[in-house]
């Protein structure tokens, strides 16, 4: 096989390694020649790299990712993919000189026998493509930190995003409209074997998850409320039902209460213990099975609890970290006003928040999880500190307490209902009621269908 790699015209090479370091970046000149060689054995070949998601920007050699170009380029056209099209194509661009001429071309057919080692050359080329993305990656981000004055967190935040991006780039990254169909297809055969099955992680709740098929990887979910109406309650609640129902795993970075004080509270909701015969010492023999019951089950679930960031970029790393160590299938932030948001303060605090929930929005879409985020409101209903806040989410969930406030012993006994208000809904209904039922003496809501009945 022929060697193409000290032949690059200089004016043609890729940008060089800085002046500190001689050492070429990493590339496999040779392997992108065969791969391209493939192609104009057998014009099949291309479809393979294609599906592998290969791209002009993976080639090293710059003139690979023109004949690259040209070949999908005819290949789209249904034209043959031979040395004299790939040709005759660039020459029509006036690219034939840039590549080396048609000498370059046929080269390229004779640095590989045959198509059958496409997926070999293949992946010969990613695997340089992605050294080299890396390299950039990390020497872009050590000059970012020597330029940095007090901002290092947002710099290692879009370093590891930078870096995650570049594990995870294997595969196509833009579907055609052929795909897109097959998929939309897919999606309408799975709801109609799914016979009412909800789409999305459930929340628990039965007429929420009817009227948004659940929760949805991606989307950034804000229950809306005054202070003390049960915005942590209900994440907590939501929290609760994907971990010991649908048995998945969860992180929740909590930015109000200690991880003890978030742990001990899900317990004693669990277990359905009245939170003020246990802050008075008087438990009733039926409380300690049952929390001992509750203790042992959540010690086992996949239960992330994180309460020493307040930061957006500290909160997006350590989800991230959780993510790749256990795989998270929800996060909960408690809650957006009390996150701290890029840079300094300039007294903007609008512009802040409504950086903050772009940001979950962002990490939900990142993971492929839902988010949720609980937001406070002002005394006129309205998401306080940032209008913004509504624009990124993709459900917002209004609390309120229906009737006036009742007497204690009386809702301790009966709960007090609440309503919960679908106000925003980006995939399905909006303007829906759902009736809910919150049990103050336990801290948790209930389904009101249900008469406030344990679930």
């Amino acid at each position: 096989m022929s060697s193409l790699s000290d032949d690059l015209p200089p004016r043609r090479r890729r940008p060089s390694t800085p002046a500190h370091s001689a050492q070429r970046p990493p590339c496999a000149v040779e392997a992108e020649a065969a791969e391209l060689g493939c192609v104009l054995w057998d014009q099949k070949a291309l479809d393979v790299m294609l599906a592998g998601g290969r791209t002009a920007d993976d080639y090293y050699d710059l003139r690979h990712g023109t004949v690259f170009d040209v070949m999908v380029g005819l290949r789209e056209a249904r034209e043959p993919v031979t040395v004299e099209t790939v040709v005759v194509a660039l020459r029509g661009r006036k690219l034939l000189d840039d590549v080396g001429g048609v000498h370059f071309v046929s080269a390229l057919q004779d640095a590989s026998p045959s198509a059958a080692g496409v997926e070999y050359f293949s992946e010969a080329v990613t695997r340089k493509a992605a050294a080299r993305r890396m390299v950039q990656v990390l020497e872009d981000g050590a000059d970012a930190i020597r330029r940095s004055a007090d901002d290092e967190y947002a710099v290692l935040d879009a370093i590891e995003r930078d870096v995650l991006k570049v594990c995870e780039r294997r595969g196509p990254k833009r579907a055609g409209v052929k795909q897109l169909v097959h998929a939309a297809i897919g999606w309408i055969e799975d709801k109609f074997n799914a016979k009412g099955r909800l789409g999305g992680l459930p929340t628990g709740f039965a007429d929420l998850d009817r009227a948004t098929d659940g929760m949805h990887p991606g989307d950034l979910i804000v229950p809306a409320a005054d202070t003390s109406v049960g915005k942590t309650s209900l994440a907590m609640n939501v929290v609760e039902h994907v971990l010991l129902s649908s048995k998945f795993n969860a992180a929740v970075f909590s930015l109000e209460m200690t991880a003890e004080q978030l742990v001990r509270r899900l317990l004693v909701s669990a277990a359905r213990v009245d939170v003020d015969r246990l802050r008075d010492g008087e438990l009733v023999e039926g409380d300690f099975p049952a929390l001992t019951s509750w203790a042992g089950a959540i010690s086992r679930c996949g239960l992330h609890v994180v309460d020493d960031v307040d930061t957006l970029q500290q909160i997006r790393a350590e989800a991230r970290r959780l993510h790749q160590e256990h795989g998270l299938a929800l996060v909960v932030v408690d809650y957006i006003q009390l996150v701290a948001g890029a840079g300094k303060r300039d007294g903007n605090r609008e512009q802040e928040v409504s950086a903050v929930a772009a940001g979950l929005k962002a990490m939900a879409r990142e993971l492929r999880v839902p988010v949720i985020a609980p937001s406070q409101v002002n005394e006129d209903g309205r998401l306080r500190e940032s209008r913004a806040i509504g624009q990124h989410a993709d459900q917002v969930w209004s609390l309120e307490r229906n009737g006036e406030e009742k007497d204690a012993e009386l809702a301790a006994q009966d709960g007090e209902a609440v309503s919960l208000w679908l106000l925003k809904n980006r995939n399905g209904r909006r303007g829906v009621r759902v009736d809910l039922t919150f049990m103050k003496c336990f801290t948790r809501f209930e389904n009101a269908a249900r008469g406030g009945e344990p679930q």
